[in-house]
Protein backbone atom coordinates (compact mmCIF):
# COMPACT_ATOMS: atom_id res chain seq x y z
CA UNK A 1 0.00 0.00 0.00
CA UNK A 2 2.73 2.61 0.83
CA UNK A 3 4.81 1.38 -2.84
CA UNK A 4 1.61 2.53 -4.54
CA UNK A 5 1.07 5.65 -2.88
CA UNK A 6 4.76 6.47 -3.24
CA UNK A 7 3.93 6.11 -7.34
CA UNK A 8 1.16 7.76 -7.04
CA UNK A 9 2.53 10.76 -6.33
CA UNK A 10 5.56 10.47 -8.16
CA UNK A 11 3.54 10.46 -11.00
CA UNK A 12 1.50 12.98 -10.09
CA UNK A 13 4.80 15.40 -10.69
CA UNK A 14 5.76 14.57 -13.38
CA UNK A 15 2.42 14.99 -14.83
CA UNK A 16 2.85 18.70 -12.93
CA UNK A 17 6.20 19.05 -14.43
CA UNK A 18 5.18 18.09 -18.54
CA UNK A 19 1.96 20.71 -18.38
CA UNK A 20 4.35 23.33 -16.70
CA UNK A 21 6.57 22.85 -19.71
CA UNK A 22 3.56 23.23 -22.10
CA UNK A 23 2.57 25.98 -20.87
CA UNK A 24 5.24 27.82 -20.03
CA UNK A 25 4.75 30.71 -22.41
CA UNK A 26 0.82 30.98 -21.49
CA UNK A 27 1.87 31.46 -17.92
CA UNK A 28 4.67 33.76 -18.62
CA UNK A 29 1.86 36.07 -20.59
CA UNK A 30 0.15 35.95 -17.53
CA UNK A 31 2.77 37.46 -15.39
CA UNK A 32 2.90 40.17 -18.10
CA UNK A 33 -0.50 41.18 -17.60
CA UNK A 34 -0.74 41.02 -13.76
CA UNK A 35 2.76 42.79 -13.49
CA UNK A 36 1.21 45.92 -16.05
CA UNK A 37 -2.36 45.39 -14.00
CA UNK A 38 -0.42 46.01 -10.86
CA UNK A 39 1.23 49.36 -11.90
CA UNK A 40 -2.16 50.45 -13.13
CA UNK A 41 -3.08 50.67 -9.12
CA UNK A 42 -0.76 53.26 -9.31
CA UNK A 43 -1.36 55.58 -12.39
CA UNK A 44 1.23 53.73 -14.38
CA UNK A 45 4.00 54.29 -12.20
CA UNK A 46 6.12 51.46 -9.93
CA UNK A 47 5.66 51.72 -6.32
CA UNK A 48 7.96 53.43 -4.48
CA UNK A 49 11.58 51.78 -4.09
CA UNK A 50 15.35 52.34 -4.34
CA UNK A 51 15.01 52.05 -8.11
CA UNK A 52 12.29 53.74 -8.64
CA UNK A 53 13.97 56.86 -6.85
CA UNK A 54 16.92 56.72 -8.46
CA UNK A 55 14.68 56.52 -11.87
CA UNK A 56 12.63 59.68 -11.01
CA UNK A 57 16.10 61.88 -10.33
CA UNK A 58 17.82 61.12 -13.39
CA UNK A 59 14.81 61.84 -15.66
CA UNK A 60 14.08 65.37 -13.70
CA UNK A 61 13.56 68.25 -15.46
CA UNK A 62 17.51 68.99 -16.76
CA UNK A 63 19.11 71.84 -15.88
CA UNK A 64 19.00 75.03 -18.37
CA UNK A 65 21.77 74.98 -20.65
CA UNK A 66 24.58 77.54 -21.00
CA UNK A 67 24.88 80.16 -24.11
CA UNK A 68 28.32 79.82 -25.45
CA UNK A 69 30.26 82.45 -27.26
CA UNK A 70 33.00 81.35 -28.64
CA UNK A 71 35.40 84.09 -30.78
CA UNK A 72 37.99 83.20 -33.29
CA UNK A 73 41.30 85.62 -33.95
CA UNK A 74 42.32 85.34 -37.46
CA UNK A 75 45.02 87.46 -39.63
CA UNK A 76 45.55 87.62 -42.98
CA UNK A 77 49.01 89.01 -43.85
CA UNK A 78 50.15 91.66 -46.55
CA UNK A 79 51.23 89.25 -48.72
CA UNK A 80 47.81 88.10 -49.35
CA UNK A 81 48.40 84.52 -48.22
CA UNK A 82 45.47 82.58 -46.49
CA UNK A 83 44.57 84.04 -43.00
CA UNK A 84 45.59 82.01 -40.20
CA UNK A 85 44.85 81.77 -36.12
CA UNK A 86 46.00 84.19 -33.83
CA UNK A 87 47.02 82.43 -30.50
CA UNK A 88 47.84 84.18 -27.23
CA UNK A 89 45.36 87.33 -28.06
CA UNK A 90 43.51 88.89 -25.21
CA UNK A 91 39.70 88.28 -25.47
CA UNK A 92 37.24 90.35 -23.48
CA UNK A 93 33.37 90.11 -23.10
CA UNK A 94 32.28 91.96 -21.15
CA UNK A 95 34.46 92.31 -18.10
CA UNK A 96 35.73 88.53 -18.34
CA UNK A 97 39.31 88.28 -20.32
CA UNK A 98 40.78 84.78 -21.62
CA UNK A 99 43.50 84.61 -24.13
CA UNK A 100 42.80 82.42 -27.67
CA UNK A 101 44.68 78.84 -27.55
CA UNK A 102 46.92 77.63 -30.45
CA UNK A 103 43.71 77.39 -32.81
CA UNK A 104 42.85 81.05 -32.07
CA UNK A 105 39.53 80.24 -30.14
CA UNK A 106 38.16 81.87 -27.19
CA UNK A 107 35.87 80.48 -25.26
CA UNK A 108 32.76 82.13 -23.03
CA UNK A 109 29.46 81.37 -20.83
CA UNK A 110 26.97 83.98 -21.33
CA UNK A 111 23.56 85.04 -21.45
CA UNK A 112 21.10 86.44 -24.16
CA UNK A 113 21.30 89.87 -24.96
CA UNK A 114 23.76 92.06 -26.63
CA UNK A 115 27.72 92.18 -25.25
CA UNK A 116 30.79 93.91 -25.98
CA UNK A 117 33.47 91.79 -27.47
CA UNK A 118 36.95 93.31 -27.26
CA UNK A 119 39.85 92.05 -29.21
CA UNK A 120 43.67 93.29 -27.95
CA UNK A 121 47.24 92.16 -28.81
CA UNK A 122 49.08 92.18 -25.86
CA UNK A 123 52.43 92.38 -28.26
CA UNK A 124 50.96 95.49 -29.61
CA UNK A 125 51.27 93.86 -33.46
CA UNK A 126 47.25 93.95 -33.78
CA UNK A 127 45.39 97.14 -32.65
CA UNK A 128 42.54 97.01 -30.79
CA UNK A 129 39.44 96.16 -31.97
CA UNK A 130 35.86 95.88 -29.83
CA UNK A 131 32.69 95.20 -31.61
CA UNK A 132 28.87 94.23 -30.06
CA UNK A 133 27.43 90.97 -30.02
CA UNK A 134 23.53 90.10 -29.80
CA UNK A 135 23.93 86.68 -28.70
CA UNK A 136 20.14 85.25 -29.40
CA UNK A 137 21.19 81.46 -29.76
CA UNK A 138 22.54 78.66 -28.04
CA UNK A 139 25.88 78.85 -29.50
CA UNK A 140 27.48 81.86 -31.09
CA UNK A 141 30.51 82.37 -32.88
CA UNK A 142 32.29 85.89 -33.96
CA UNK A 143 35.31 85.19 -36.07
CA UNK A 144 37.54 88.39 -36.02
CA UNK A 145 39.69 88.84 -39.19
CA UNK A 146 42.47 91.65 -38.88
CA UNK A 147 44.02 92.15 -42.50
CA UNK A 148 46.81 93.86 -42.82
CA UNK A 149 47.80 96.48 -45.73
CA UNK A 150 50.07 98.99 -46.57
CA UNK A 151 49.98 102.45 -47.99
CA UNK A 152 52.57 103.83 -50.05
CA UNK A 153 54.26 107.35 -48.88
CA UNK A 154 52.72 110.17 -51.00
CA UNK A 155 55.27 112.90 -49.69
CA UNK A 156 57.61 113.14 -46.77
CA UNK A 157 58.43 115.60 -44.47
CA UNK A 158 61.46 115.94 -41.78
CA UNK A 159 63.10 118.21 -39.88
CA UNK A 160 66.40 117.48 -38.07
CA UNK A 161 67.26 119.01 -35.02
CA UNK A 162 70.96 118.86 -34.22
CA UNK A 163 70.60 120.20 -30.73
CA UNK A 164 69.04 117.45 -29.54
CA UNK A 165 70.18 114.78 -32.32
CA UNK A 166 65.97 114.23 -33.11
CA UNK A 167 64.68 114.01 -36.73
CA UNK A 168 61.26 114.46 -36.65
CA UNK A 169 59.58 112.79 -39.68
CA UNK A 170 55.76 113.46 -41.06
CA UNK A 171 54.54 111.49 -44.35
CA UNK A 172 51.59 111.58 -46.27
CA UNK A 173 49.39 108.85 -47.57
CA UNK A 174 45.91 108.03 -49.61
CA UNK A 175 43.71 105.44 -48.03
CA UNK A 176 40.48 103.81 -50.21
CA UNK A 177 36.98 106.10 -49.56
CA UNK A 178 33.99 104.76 -47.45
CA UNK A 179 36.64 102.43 -45.43
CA UNK A 180 37.49 102.30 -41.61
CA UNK A 181 41.65 101.50 -41.21
CA UNK A 182 43.78 100.87 -37.77
CA UNK A 183 46.54 102.90 -39.07
CA UNK A 184 50.03 102.75 -37.55
CA UNK A 185 53.06 105.26 -37.46
CA UNK A 186 55.28 105.49 -40.70
CA UNK A 187 57.58 102.23 -40.96
CA UNK A 188 60.84 103.59 -42.17
CA UNK A 189 63.89 102.82 -43.96
CA UNK A 190 66.56 105.26 -43.25
CA UNK A 191 70.39 106.26 -43.67
CA UNK A 192 71.40 107.92 -40.56
CA UNK A 193 73.96 110.31 -40.57
CA UNK A 194 76.70 107.73 -39.90
CA UNK A 195 75.77 106.25 -43.07
CA UNK A 196 74.46 103.03 -41.07
CA UNK A 197 71.18 101.25 -43.06
CA UNK A 198 68.49 101.58 -40.38
CA UNK A 199 64.65 100.88 -39.91
CA UNK A 200 62.48 102.51 -37.80
CA UNK A 201 59.08 100.51 -36.56
CA UNK A 202 56.64 102.13 -34.15
CA UNK A 203 58.50 103.47 -31.43
CA UNK A 204 62.09 101.75 -31.84
CA UNK A 205 65.07 101.62 -34.13
CA UNK A 206 66.53 98.37 -35.20
CA UNK A 207 69.55 97.86 -37.76
CA UNK A 208 68.72 96.85 -41.05
CA UNK A 209 68.77 93.25 -41.66
CA UNK A 210 68.17 91.37 -45.49
CA UNK A 211 64.92 89.16 -45.74
CA UNK A 212 61.77 89.53 -44.41
CA UNK A 213 60.36 92.95 -42.82
CA UNK A 214 60.16 92.83 -39.42
CA UNK A 215 56.90 93.18 -37.75
CA UNK A 216 55.76 96.27 -37.06
CA UNK A 217 54.12 97.09 -33.32
CA UNK A 218 51.56 99.80 -32.56
CA UNK A 219 50.46 102.57 -31.59
CA UNK A 220 47.49 102.05 -33.99
CA UNK A 221 45.00 104.89 -35.12
CA UNK A 222 41.65 104.79 -36.31
CA UNK A 223 40.66 106.80 -38.95
CA UNK A 224 37.48 106.74 -41.28
CA UNK A 225 37.21 107.58 -45.11
CA UNK A 226 34.75 109.69 -46.53
CA UNK A 227 33.66 109.52 -50.18
CA UNK A 228 36.08 111.18 -51.45
CA UNK A 229 40.13 110.40 -51.55
CA UNK A 230 41.80 112.64 -49.08
CA UNK A 231 45.11 112.59 -48.04
CA UNK A 232 46.18 111.79 -44.08
CA UNK A 233 49.11 112.20 -42.24
CA UNK A 234 51.64 110.15 -39.70
CA UNK A 235 54.14 111.24 -37.85
CA UNK A 236 57.28 109.69 -35.89
CA UNK A 237 60.20 111.04 -34.07
CA UNK A 238 63.69 109.54 -34.61
CA UNK A 239 66.45 109.60 -32.14
CA UNK A 240 69.46 110.38 -34.29
CA UNK A 241 70.15 112.33 -37.35
CA UNK A 242 67.98 111.01 -40.82
CA UNK A 243 70.42 111.76 -44.27
CA UNK A 244 68.29 109.77 -46.71
CA UNK A 245 64.60 107.94 -46.60
CA UNK A 246 64.56 104.35 -48.93
CA UNK A 247 61.23 105.18 -50.00
CA UNK A 248 60.38 101.85 -51.78
CA UNK A 249 61.09 100.11 -48.55
CA UNK A 250 59.07 102.61 -46.40
CA UNK A 251 55.29 102.69 -46.02
CA UNK A 252 52.66 103.39 -43.13
CA UNK A 253 51.65 100.10 -42.00
CA UNK A 254 47.60 99.84 -41.62
CA UNK A 255 44.84 97.09 -40.86
CA UNK A 256 41.38 96.76 -41.48
CA UNK A 257 38.94 94.38 -39.45
CA UNK A 258 36.65 92.03 -40.99
CA UNK A 259 33.29 89.91 -39.01
CA UNK A 260 31.62 86.92 -39.48
CA UNK A 261 29.28 85.97 -37.24
CA UNK A 262 27.13 82.21 -37.20
CA UNK A 263 24.72 81.18 -35.05
CA UNK A 264 23.22 78.11 -34.00
CA UNK A 265 21.11 76.40 -31.61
Amino acid sequence: MHTETAYLIKHKKRQIRVWLVKNSRTLLLLAVVALLTGFSLFEIVPPISTSSLQFDIRFSEAPVRPYILRVRVEQTPVDGFASAPVPRVLVSLDNFTTVTNLSGYAFFTTTPGKHMVSVASATATLPTYAVEVEVTTRITELVVRFVETRFNLQSLDMVVDTSTQITYVTASYIPPVNSSFYVGKPYLTYIDQSNYLKRHIGEETVSYLPGPIPQYRGPFTEIRTGETLQAYTASASIEGLVQLVVLKESFIPAFYVETQLTKRE
